[in-house]
């Protein structure tokens, strides 16, 4: 059994990483677009 502290900060974590992903994926699609206005 997790303790409720862990538990809670491995959410905390997991929640964060989602975010960070969706601002990652949102930088790479400007990126690509960017691309692909010079191609």
């Amino acid at each position: 059994m997790l303790e409720p502290q862990l538990a809670n900060a491995i959410l905390v974590i997991a929640i964060t990483a989602k975010r960070f992903n969706f601002i990652i994926d949102d930088f790479n699609y400007k990126i690509i677009s960017f691309a692909k206005s010079f191609a």
